[in-house]
């Protein structure tokens, strides 16, 4: 098993086909990925497990928001993929110092992978809880 994550050049087109996404999934997505300033790509065997992506609020600012997409073959191999975000977001966070993001309340799978990434959320807001990762201060 070889599991694999890269970044995608800046304007690189994603294959939704072999995202497996479903019809009314395809223009967020989309519009995801041509706000995003960096996507990322995750792979095992040459097939793609997920995508994300950071989307900077402006300029200046110092935070982005970060999107996920995953697929089911993730949940074989998490601790993988975890570990490869972890070291990506210390990254991320030294560019963006706050990443915020949403996810649908009933989806275990990002709640779990934001909490491993150290995301605090709020308080649920109807369908969907915000959760935000902060850069730790070292020193």
């Amino acid at each position: 098993m070889t599991a694999q994550v890269e970044k995608l050049p800046f304007g690189t087109e994603v294959d939704l086909d072999r995202l497996g996404l479903a019809e009314h999934d395809r223009r967020p997505m989309q519009a995801c990925l041509a706000l995003s300033e960096q996507v990322f790509k995750g792979t095992i065997d040459g097939e793609v497990a997920c995508v994300w992506g950071l989307i900077p609020s402006s300029f200046l600012s110092g935070r982005a928001y970060i999107w996920l997409y995953v697929k089911d073959i993730v949940d074989q191999h998490q601790f993988v993929f975890v570990r490869h975000s972890q070291r990506i977001l210390e990254v991320l966070l030294r560019e963006y110092p706050i990443i915020l993001g949403h996810c649908h309340v009933q989806d275990a799978r990002a709640i779990r992978w934001i909490r491993w990434l150290g995301g605090v959320f709020n308080e649920p807001d109807g369908i969907k809880v915000v959760f935000q990762i902060v850069r730790k201060n070292n020193g």
